[in-house]
């Protein structure tokens, strides 16, 4: 059942969501223009450079769930955890 949509939490802001689609159509039209139409393939390498360095600043400045620092909190599962956390029965022991 489907939730009403003044209950809905959007994560990213529309900045980030524009920059999402943006950059993905960029690099899709950058990846099949690269020898026929090599002006429009360079103008989209300079969209697509404006739209990272636009990111970098957004980064900084955003909202707090926009910032580049909130990456640094994230806690990525890696090979040791996932060790440290199996069982003994699991492991062999």
């Amino acid at each position: 059942m489907r939730t009403p949509v003044q209950n809905q939490v959007y994560v990213w802001d529309p900045f980030v969501r524009l920059f999402h689609w943006t950059f993905g159509c960029s690099f899709t039209v950058a990846y099949f223009t690269e020898d026929d139409l090599l002006t429009v393939h360079v103008w989209v390498g300079y969209v697509v450079g404006g739209l990272v360095v636009a990111r970098v600043v957004w980064g900084f400045i955003g909202p707090a769930r926009a910032r580049l620092l909130m990456w640094t909190a994230c806690k990525w599962p890696t090979a040791g955890s996932r060790i440290a956390l199996r069982s003994p029965s699991a492991a062999g022991g």
